[in-house]
C-alpha cells in the first residue's frame, strides 16, 4: 500500500506523508526486507523532493554498511540510478575508498559495476586504476569476476592488456563455474553467455 501511495499519488497528495513519517528510521528502513522497496520507490519517483533528500542524507551516514547489506544495496543502487549528483557521488566515494573489498562482496559488487558505467569520469577512472591492478584476484573471486568483466569491457580500459592477464590464469578460471562464465563473456571460451550467479 505504501509503495502504491508513493508511485501513484503526487508528492503533495500523499507521497510526502510517507517520506516525512519515515524520518529518523531511514537507516533501518533501507535495510529492511520490505522497507527497502518503499525507500527505492521514493527515490525513483520523488528523488528531488526535500523529504526524500532528507531520508537519503540520513541513510548515507551509514553508506558503507548500506552498500554491503542484502537489502540495503538496493537502496544504494536506486540512489546511483535516480538520486541527485551529490548523493550519487557520496555512494561512489564510499565504493572508491575500498574498491577491491566492495567488488568481492556479494551485494556491493553490483554497485561497483554501476559506478563503472554511470558515475562521473573521476570515479570511473579511479576505480579502473585500482581494479585493473587486481584484475586476476577479482577474476578468481565468485562475485569479483563480474566486476572483472566490467573492467575488461570498459571503453577506457586497455582491453588487450587486461585480456592477457586473464589468459595467464585461464586454467585456474576454468576450475570454477564463475570463472568459466567470465571467460565466455570476454571471448576466451566456447561457452555461451553467462548469467550472474547468486
Amino acid at each position: 500500500v505504501l509503495q502504491k501511495l508513493v508511485t501513484q499519488l503526487t508528492w503533495s497528495k500523499g507521497a510526502s506523508f510517507v517520506a516525512w513519517e519515515l524520518r529518523g528510521d531511514a537507516a533501518d528502513l533501507a535495510r529492511h526486507r520490505f522497507g527497502c522497496r518503499i525507500f527505492c520507490r521514493l527515490i525513483e519517483f520523488h528523488a528531488a523532493k526535500e523529504g526524500t533528500e532528507d531520508l537519503v542524507e540520513e541513510v548515507l551516514q551509514e553508506a558503507e554498511d548500506l552498500c554491503c547489506h542484502s537489502f540495503g544495496h538496493h537502496v544504494a543502487q536506486a540512489i546511483l540510478e535516480h538520486g541527485s549528483q551529490k548523493h550519487r557521488d557520496a555512494v561512489a566515494a564510499t565504493i572508491d575508498r575500498n574498491p577491491l573489498g566492495f567488488a568481492k562482496n556479494q551485494n556491493a559488487s553490483y554497485l561497483v559495476e554501476r559506478v563503472l558505467t554511470s558515475c562521473s569520469d573521476y570515479y570511473q577512472e579511479s576505480l579502473l586504476f585500482e581494479l585493473s591492478s587486481s584484475l586476476v584476484d577479482l577474476a578468481l573471486s565468485r562475485y569479483g569476476c563480474y566486476v572483472a568483466r566490467a573492467v575488461v569491457e570498459h571503453p577506457k580500459t586497455d582491453r588487450k592488456l587486461e585480456m592477457a592477464k586473464l589468459t595467464a590464469v585461464r586454467q585456474e578460471l576454468n576450475k570454477t563455474k564463475h570463472g568459466q562464465y567470465l571467460m565466455a563473456d570476454v571471448g576466451l571460451s566456447l561457452l555461451k553467455g553467462s548469467r550472474r550467479l547468486k
